[in-house]
């Protein structure tokens, strides 16, 4: 099966002149993340998406009849799921997912969050906004107790960069098992004795029917005062409003 018309993601825009010189044989178009449906929009074979309202995606899936391929740029794949997402894939359509690109960036991303928060770099920013020289008291990572629920690809990237900065790391998973990295693994029917001294709470499981709503009034009130929560897993996991 060759398949040639590629619908892309607007937010993608920027890589359209290197995959049409790198694919000359396929036709590229971009779809904005919401405005008027095009007729051309029926015409894709692939969706490749990023950022896609509810509606756009919905009438594609509808009324695309050579529709073959939905490739998200995530890892998480629960947010396009759907009756009609998943009736198409029982019919052959393939559903696929950017498993493993996003591991770096955001294991860099959750270092530099207790960092800044470790080193108080927004009320250092906010002094120097202000012209003012402040000395303030620092935590340093590697007194700090890094707590992971998750440690798959991206929690193991997150362990061995705070290990590196000689901080504890503790892991939460599904089956305890011992991980590379890891201080020590529990299962999540364990993870409140990991809690009281815990300094960085990071969230980096899938959403499942059994990670839903994880973390709670009853995981933070176990946590000690000044300690944070990064959550770079779905949102979902975190009951946000306790």
């Amino acid at each position: 099966m060759s398949l040639r018309n590629v619908l892309l993601s607007e937010r993608m825009a920027p890589s359209l002149p290197g995959l049409q010189k790198s694919y000359p044989d396929l036709i590229f178009r971009t779809i904005p993340m919401e405005g008027e449906f095009k007729p051309e929009y029926l015409e894709t074979e692939i969706l490749w998406m990023s950022a896609l309202s509810d509606d756009l995606f919905d009438r594609i899936l509808a009324d695309a009849p050579n529709l073959r391929w939905v490739q998200v740029t995530a890892a998480g794949f629960n947010w396009i799921l759907r009756p009609r997402l998943e009736e198409l894939m029982d019919q052959g359509l393939w559903a696929t997912r950017s498993v493993n690109s996003f591991n770096i960036p955001i294991a860099e991303y959750v270092v530099a969050a207790i960092l800044s928060s470790a080193r108080r770099f927004d009320e250092l920013a906010a002094a120097q906004g202000r012209r003012e020289w402040v000395w303030l008291e620092a935590d340093e990572i590697g007194a700090s107790h890094v707590v992971v629920v998750g440690t798959g690809a991206i929690g193991h990237e997150v362990a061995w960069r705070c290990r590196a900065l000689g901080a504890r790391v503790s892991g939460v998973s599904r089956s305890g098992a011992p991980a590379e990295h890891f201080d020590q693994v529990v299962t999540p029917d364990r993870m409140h004795e990991l809690l009281a001294d815990c300094d960085s709470l990071v969230i980096a499981a899938p959403l499942t029917p059994e990670t839903e709503g994880m973390i709670g009034a009853a995981q933070f009130d176990r946590m000690k005062d000044g300690s944070i929560l990064i959550n770079v897993g779905r949102g979902a996991v975190v009951d946000t409003p306790a």
